[in-house]
């Protein structure tokens, strides 16, 4: 799901998204400010390949279900 940010009579709504779940190397998370009540969405690459073989070496139930739909990784 996409993140999004919604404000009603005062009270915020914010949806991060899937932040840790990505098909390439990129990834974001979201800031939220109590001081400025700003919100920021930052993006950061991180290292794809060690996920990958990290996912790969782990024995979890679906696993092969779960690293496809999530990342795109084929098992």
């Amino acid at each position: 799901h996409r993140p999004f940010f919604a404000t009603k009579n005062n009270k915020h709504l914010i949806d991060v998204g899937s932040s840790g779940c990505t098909k390439d190397n990129k990834t974001h998370y979201t800031i939220f400010d109590t001081k400025t009540n700003s919100i920021t969405t930052k993006k950061l690459v991180f290292d794809r390949e060690m996920l990958e073989k990290d996912i790969k070496e782990t024995n979890y139930p679906d696993r092969s279900f779960l690293a496809k739909i999530f990342f795109g990784i084929e098992i």
